[in-house]
């Protein structure tokens, strides 16, 4: 039964190459974009789309040049993995083993080589890798790598020493320039750097999308820590929370094939150049299947394996291990290593990863010092902050919020200008602390703002009543009192000094207008009317003439009305004059006003008892007498407080002082006599008035001055005809008086 089958398969073997012979001529060979071709115009459906096009060209853009050769590329649009990178880890290194011989070369020459990556510019590649859709950008970024090296391997079969020395591009050289773009940061500065912050989250998404993260450069010997804490943060950010994870790390010999084992395993596939895996450590995560998270009481594992570490014959071992571990917050982590080493070479192995513990605690150490101290400060300046919001005792306002980050961000600033390894946990950490702590204080505040208005509130509701009864009582006691202020100064003050004002006013308007000249022509009665018949002798005005001998009293009023009326349109002294009484009498009454407060005891007074101390007070300062009885009446008959009654007082005096300035200001000069008790007019009338007798023929007045004489007599008579005389048979005049008839025959 054997043999049959046997024989039936290999008439089926010889029958398929018999038709594979006969139409393997007829074909055509294709490539993979080919083949995507002929599916379309096939109508086949395929997985590649528009999105999967457009990832193959940003690859197609990425490794644009690759085709001049790999060393040329690698120097163009990754350079940060060249000579100097590889120099400065050297140094590094050197600068490890002799801390305390360190020279001034070697520092100088790290120097120079630091300065020398800062000038680094993003290039076309790097900046197109970061950006693009990672599923389809990455399967055809390993396809057309993988293809590259392929083809560079069928090259280099010749000899085995060229082979390893001729470089190659993988996916790996991207994720390390990344990596070393990132690392920049922390030693460069920070204004010229392309969206760095971006880049760990990028390096997150590829771990999660299965692509291995680097933990440790084999050819370099440099482990990137804040590379690695930054990525890992965010793949913790990232992960379902209260998701569970378990590490386990291969930590094996330079020859020990670890990622085989993991590959047929967990079906992984760590990074290769040609048939072996590049030297270094790498990390995976794997997200496990539902079967098996309840066996294995996790969601995820996390693979660590390392390559290439060396081998048991070498005589160096402060040569770095190359082996880096990771382990997440409450994570189980299990060491599988194999067991066929002796003793001495796993102690070695231990010896190595203990020196590169040691060197990570100092790091670690200094950091801490440094992040507590630098916290510290920024704590106590923050509180410093909030403790000056809170002694205002005000509402809570975004703006104080504002006020503390910006003081945090001007701190952080500082913090990075040491050399200190920031991440961003520190920073988010420190901010959430000081400002939650800010708001346990600010709610605090709010709180008993709060309750003391609440307070206010239920006490103004409870005497409410009563306050506004008391209200109305002081409003109405305080009107009274400025009632009985402002009638005392209109019925009592305001008269009486208009009288103290104007009364010397009289005597001073007289005495001036009799100077000079004036005080011959009103010295006698003749001497006036001589002044008054000689200046209408020389007007030569017959209706002056005419109104004089009509009524020499009226006319002589009349020229002193208009004498007065000329002398007080000249001068200025009766506005002087006046307003120093003005001013004399108003300070008068308020330092009455100012005695009568001191000189009260007591805070409650009587109205009335006040206004006659004050009325007292100014009558004996000048000559005048207030009309008290006026203070008889009940508006005055009240009791109030001192101070408030004798402020409402002098306000009212300074009201009518403002008042009387301005009535002097805009008032005529001319018709202030008119104010006067005694008019001017007949003050100077009563100089030269004559003797009421006249003739009973001629009416021509007495001249005597004499006031008591009884016999009186006119110096000339008037004609017969001049005044009231006239005879109707005659039409000429008479000239004849009547002193001449009686002498006469007549």
């Amino acid at each position: 039964m054997c043999n049959q089958n046997i024989e039936c398969y290999q008439e089926i073997a010889e029958n398929l190459r018999d038709v594979l012979d006969r139409f393997i001529p007829y074909l055509h060979t294709a490539n993979l974009v080919g083949t995507a071709g002929m599916a379309s115009d096939l109508d086949s459906n395929v997985d590649e789309d528009e999105i999967c096009r457009m990832a193959f060209g940003e690859v197609e853009e990425v490794l644009s040049g690759i085709e001049d050769g790999m060393t040329s590329y690698l120097e163009n649009q990754l350079p940060l993995q060249g000579v100097v990178w590889k120099q400065l880890c050297q140094l590094e290194k050197e600068e490890g083993r002799h801390q305390q011989h360190t020279t001034q070369s070697l520092r100088g020459e790290k120097e120079n080589l630091i300065k020398q990556l800062l000038d680094y510019k993003l290039t076309t590649a790097m900046r197109a890798f970061d950006t693009t859709k990672r599923a389809f950008f990455l399967s055809w970024m390993r396809v057309k790598l993988e293809v590259a090296q392929l083809d560079k391997l069928s090259h280099l079969r010749g000899t085995n020493e060229e082979w390893m020395q001729e470089p190659c591009i993988g996916l790996e050289h991207f994720l390390r320039e990344m990596v070393l773009v990132y690392e920049r940061y922390f030693s460069g500065p920070k204004s010229d750097l392309y969206d760095m912050f971006r880049l760990p989250y990028v390096g997150a998404e590829l771990l999660l999308y299965g692509v291995p993260l680097e933990l440790y450069d084999g050819d370099a010997s440099v482990f990137p820590m804040n590379w690695v804490y930054s990525v890992l943060y965010e793949v913790y950010k990232q992960l379902p929370k209260f998701s569970r994870m378990r590490v386990l790390k291969i930590l094996g010999f330079h020859n020990s094939k670890n990622a085989e084992i993991l590959s047929a395993m967990f079906g992984t596939n760590f990074l290769k150049w040609g048939m072996r895996h590049i030297k270094g450590a790498y990390v995976l995560l794997l997200s496990l299947p539902g079967n098996l998270r309840m066996e294995m009481d996790c969601e995820f594992l996390m693979l660590i394996d390392t390559e290439g570490t060396p081998p048991r014959n070498t005589g160096n071992l402060s040569k770095d291990d190359g082996a880096a571990k990771e382990k997440p917050k409450q994570s189980w982590s299990k060491n599988a290593r194999l067991r066929n080493a002796s003793q001495l070479n796993g102690f070695k192995v231990k010896t190595s990863h203990f020196a590169l513990n040691s060197k990570s605690k100092k790091t670690l150490k200094y950091n801490k010092n440094v992040a507590q101290r630098f916290t510290n400060n920024l704590i106590e300046d923050c509180d410093k902050r909030v403790s000056e919001k809170l002694k205002h005792k005000e509402c809570y306002s975004d703006s104080y919020m504002r006020e503390l980050l910006a003081i945090l961000d001007k701190g952080l600033e500082v913090l990075k200008g040491e050399s200190f390894m920031m991440n961003p946990k520190f920073e988010a950490g420190i901010k959430g602390y000081i400002c939650s702590k800010a708001l346990v204080s600010f709610q605090e505040v709010q709180q008993l703002l709060i309750r003391e208005r609440e307070t206010k509130e239920r006490f103004l509701n409870e005497t409410k009543d009563r306050h506004i009864l008391n209200f109305i009582y002081q409003f109405r006691k305080r009107h009274q009192c400025q009632k009985a202020a402002q009638s005392f100064i209109n019925l009592c003050f305001k008269p009486t000094a208009e009288d103290f004002i104007y009364s010397s006013l009289e005597r001073q308007i007289f005495d001036d207008m009799l100077q000079n000249k004036n005080a011959r022509l009103y010295s006698s009665p003749k001497k006036f009317h001589y002044g008054l018949l000689k200046e209408m002798l020389l007007k030569d005005s017959f209706e002056n003439f005419h109104e004089y001998l009509q009524s020499d009293e009226s006319f002589s009023q009349k020229s002193i009305e208009n004498f007065i009326r000329a002398h007080l349109s000249g001068s200025v002294m009766i506005e002087d004059r006046r307003e120093q009484r003005m001013h004399q009498i108003f300070d008068w009454v308020k330092r009455c006003i100012k005695q009568a407060s001191e000189s009260s005891s007591g805070a409650q007074s009587n109205v009335r008892l006040l206004l006659e101390k004050v009325c007292i007070s100014l009558e004996s300062l000048g000559k005048m007498t207030m009309p008290t009885q006026i203070l008889e009446e009940p508006l005055f008959d009240i009791s109030t407080h001192r101070e408030y009654f004798l402020a409402d007082l002098q306000e009212s005096v300074s009201v009518l002082s403002s008042i009387a300035q301005e009535f002097m200001e805009n008032e005529d000069v001319i018709e202030v006599p008119d104010d006067l008790p005694n008019k001017l007019e007949d003050m100077l009338y009563d100089r030269v008035k004559r003797c009421d007798k006249r003739c009973p023929f001629c009416k021509a007045p007495c001249d005597l001055e004499e006031k008591e004489h009884k016999v009186h007599e006119a110096v000339v008579h008037r004609p017969k005809g001049l005044v009231c005389y006239t005879n109707a048979n005659s039409t000429t005049l008479s000239h004849n008086t009547c002193s001449a008839d009686i002498v006469g025959q007549n």
